[in-house]
Order: structure tokens, then C-alpha cells, then sequence
């Protein structure tokens, strides 16, 4: 690999001198490795790559660090000569508490580029403060830092996630997945009162059929599916008790029949009929739930 890499930085074969070196030769000895590069290749290298005369570049000076968009931060400095270009460096927090620690090398731009627009490459910056610095570099190396200036940028994230809430489906609920199954979720926009934001993490109810979350886990429903999928055999809508996919008084309600009054401890009881989850199947707290939706289906 290293002979190979030689060849990759322009070198060719050296004359043979015997044993292994220079590792430009065309062969070797039989169950040697040469691994380091030899004086006859290190000069032919330096041949092909002179080492840069000079200095390294002057520090550049003037950043200013202001928002740009609602969630962009523009950073813009002087130029200074003898550059190949600057490096972006951030700290996520203002500069009067960040250290030499804290910043990041987050980009670098082309010579005699001058300003940097920091939107996290397209994400989005949340809210906060945010310090930058840049240095100038060259051939011969790096220059002292610019000074340090902040801005504040971002939308803010009140629930911590990584989504700014104008574009967050649960704005107060952690989810940085944005999931959100039954598609209720509208990001940033505020509901109707009394509905909820629509985000898998922050609704009540995942497949809109009316019943909440935790009333199907109690019944054992699909909580991520209004209606059956294979009649008979899949229980995914509370009112639908023979899972035909039409609410009926004969298929579903007469289902009641019995238990009425029935508890935990009674023979009767059948924890899919308490849709209250009061504990007991009552008429007024779970038959009656079906008065309105006789001959209603889904698909």
C-alpha cells in the first residue's frame, strides 16, 4: 500500500539499490515489508510538493456575528492576504462564558470568502446564543483566532427536542422523530381548543376514531388503526365488538346483554365492553356510547 500510494502522489520506480529501500523499487525481497518511506522517496515527494516559503497568514479581524433568518446566524470578518482560506469556529453559547473548549470547528470556506451564513447545513439553529471565531490558514499553517463576537438565533424549542416549535407537531412534548401516524399533526399551528397538536407524542388519540389512547390499550384495540383489517380477526375499533366494520345493534350492543352491572370479579365481566375504564359495564358509561353510531362503518 505504501509503494502504491507513492505511485498515487506521482512517483515512479527508483533504480534498485537492494533490500527494501527506497519503497519506490520495483521489487522487493521475498517476505520483507518495508513500512515507513525511505530518504530517495521522502526527496521525491518534496520534489513533487514544495513545502510553502513564508509565513502563515495574519489574523483576521472585524467578525461581527448577527441573525439572519428565524433560525440563521451571519458571521462575516475581514480579509487578510496570503490566505487559502478561514476556518468557522462555534461555540453554542455567548461569548462571555464560553472558553477555548467549548468552540467547534463547524466549516471552512474558499480565500477571500468573508462571511458564513450558519444555519446548521440546512437543520436549523434552535434558540440560544451562539460565539464564533475564525483564523486565516495556508500552506505554512493557521493563523491566531479573529476575535469572538455572539448573536442570538433560532426559533424557539421549549419542549428541547431539536425542532424549533414553529415547525414542531408537539411544540411542548419531547419527539424528535415528528411522528405522527394518523397525519392530525399541523407543526406550529395552534389548535382549536380542546384538540390537541396532532404528534404521535402529544395525541390522545392516534387513529382519530374517537377513543383515546389508553381506552384502547385498556379494551385491547389498535391504537394505530380505526378499523379492522381482516374482518373477524382484527380488533381495531372500540364500538366494532364482532369486528365486521359496521356498528350494529345485533352484531355489537346485544354483546352487552348480561353484563350489565358486571365487575372484575363477576363471570360476566369482559374488560372490552368498559370503555370508561370505570371497572364496572354500565349502560350510561358504555352501552349508550354506541346509541349515535347504530349502522355507522369504516374502512
Amino acid at each position: 500500500m505504501l509503494h502504491e500510494e507513492g505511485h498515487f502522489l506521482g512517483l515512479g520506480h527508483s533504480d534498485p539499490t537492494g533490500g527494501n529501500c527506497p519503497v519506490m523499487k520495483a521489487s522487493y525481497s521475498w517476505g520483507s515489508v518495508q513500512r515507513t518511506p525511505c530518504s530517495d522517496d521522502i526527496a521525491g515527494v518534496r520534489y513533487l510538493y514544495p513545502e510553502g516559503s513564508g509565513s502563515e497568514p495574519p489574523t483576521p479581524t472585524g467578525l461581527t456575528a448577527s441573525p439572519g433568518s428565524a433560525t440563521s446566524i451571519n458571521v462575516s470578518w475581514q480579509n487578510v492576504p496570503n490566505e487559502y482560506g478561514y476556518e468557522v469556529w462555534r461555540a453554542d453559547q455567548s461569548c462571555s462564558t464560553a472558553t477555548a473548549g467549548d468552540f467547534v470547528l463547524i466549516d471552512s470556506v474558499d480565500a477571500d470568502v468573508t462571511t458564513y451564513p450558519d444555519d446548521w447545513y440546512g437543520q436549523g439553529l434552535v434558540a440560544g446564543a451562539y460565539c464564533y471565531k475564525v483564523r486565516a490558514f495556508n500552506l505554512n499553517g493557521e493563523s491566531p483566532f479573529s476575535n469572538e463576537d455572539d448573536a442570538s438565533g433560532g426559533q424557539p424549542d421549549g419542549d428541547g427536542d431539536g425542532v424549533p416549535d414553529d415547525t414542531d407537531n408537539c411544540p411542548e412534548t419531547y419527539n424528535p422523530g415528528q411522528d405522527d401516524h394518523d397525519g392530525d399533526g399541523v407543526p406550529g399551528t395552534q389548535p382549536p381548543p380542546g384538540a390537541t397538536w396532532g404528534g404521535d407524542a402529544c395525541d390522545d388519540d392516534d387513529d382519530n376514531d374517537g377513543f383515546d389512547d389508553a381506552v384502547e390499550v385498556y379494551v385491547g384495540t389498535d391504537a394505530l388503526d380505526d378499523c379492522p383489517d381482516e374482518i373477524g380477526v382484527h380488533d381495531a375499533w372500540p364500538l366494532d365488538i364482532n369486528m365486521d366494520r359496521t356498528v350494529t345493534a345485533v352484531g355489537d350492543v346485544l354483546n352487552f346483554g348480561d353484563r350489565i352491572g358486571a365487575e372484575p370479579a363477576d363471570p360476566e365481566w369482559w374488560q372490552r365492553l368498559d370503555l370508561n375504564m370505570d371497572g364496572m359495564i354500565t349502560v350510561a358509561g358504555d352501552a349508550l356510547l354506541f346509541r349515535e353510531m347504530i349502522g355507522e362503518s369504516c374502512t
